[in-house]
C-alpha cells in the first residue's frame, strides 16, 4: 500500500480510497519540503529527496497532514504526531552551508543578548523585496531576512529576534493546523526592548521603501 493510501485509510477508515495515488521524490524541493496536488481522481504527493531515507510512518504522518488540508478536514493521528516531532527536531541534523556576514553578526549579537548564546546558528540567507521581511524554515533550518534591512541595524536585530523565536518555539500542531504565533511566542516577542516602537518604525520604513519603488 502506498504512503498516500495508508495515510488516507489511517485518517478515514470508513471511507473507500477511490483515488489514484502518485508519490514522487523530487530534487526540485529543498530540505524536508513536500506538497500535495489533486486533479480529479489523481492525488499526487511530491516530497523532497531527503524524505527517501525517513521511516514510512513519519512519511504517512506528513501525507496525513497534507491530506487534511487538501480536504479541509480536522483530524489527529499518532503518525501525524510522529511527523511533527520529526520536523521540529530536524534542524539539529540538516546541513549548515549558507551564511552572510552581516546576518551572522546580527544573529550572534541577538543570540548573545537575549538567548545566552544558546541557540545553534542556522543557515542565514538574504532575500529581496519588502513583502516578507523575515522567515524561518524548519525543514532547512534557515533564517531569511530581506536585504532592505542591512543598513538598519536596530530593525535588522528586531526581525532577527522574531525569527530566532520561531526557531526556539517551533510550532504547535492540532487537527491538521499549525500555530506558529502562540501566546507564549507573543509574550516573548513583546519582551524585546521597545518592541512597539520598533514595530512602528519598521512599518514606516517599509512604507517609505514601497512608495520609493513605485516611482520607478
Amino acid at each position: 500500500m502506498s504512503v498516500l493510501a495508508r495515510a488516507f485509510v489511517g485518517l478515514w477508515p470508513d471511507k473507500p480510497f477511490e483515488f489514484v495515488p502518485i508519490v514522487e521524490y523530487s530534487g526540485r524541493l529543498k530540505g524536508y519540503h513536500a506538497r500535495i496536488e489533486r486533479r480529479g481522481k489523481i492525488i499526487s504527493l511530491i516530497l523532497s529527496k531527503q524524505w527517501q531515507g525517513v521511516a514510512q510512518d513519519i512519511q504517512v504522518g506528513l501525507a496525513q497532514d497534507l491530506l487534511v488540508r487538501l480536504f479541509k478536514e480536522k483530524a489527529h493521528t499518532t503518525t501525524m504526531d510522529l511527523y511533527h516531532h520529526f520536523l521540529r527536531g530536524v534542524a539539529a541534523v540538516v546541513p549548515k552551508t549558507k551564511s552572510n556576514p552581516l546576518l551572522q553578526e546580527s544573529f550572534r549579537r541577538v543570540n548573545g543578548l537575549y538567548f545566552g548564546s544558546m541557540v545553534d546558528e542556522p543557515n542565514l540567507v538574504l532575500s529581496d523585496g519588502t513583502r516578507t521581511l523575515g522567515t524561518y524554515d524548519y525543514g532547512t533550518d534557515t533564517i531569511r531576512i530581506t536585504e532592505f534591512l542591512l543598513d538598519k541595524p536596530s530593525l535588522l536585530d528586531f526581525v532577527m529576534y522574531h525569527e530566532i523565536l520561531h526557531k526556539c518555539h517551533k510550532y504547535h500542531a492540532k487537527n491538521g493546523r499549525t500555530h506558529h504565533h502562540t501566546a507564549m511566542f507573543r509574550e516573548a516577542e513583546r519582551a524585546y526592548p521597545n518592541a512597539s516602537l520598533l514595530e512602528e518604525e519598521l512599518a514606516k520604513a517599509v512604507g517609505r521603501r514601497r512608495r520609493f519603488l513605485q516611482l520607478f
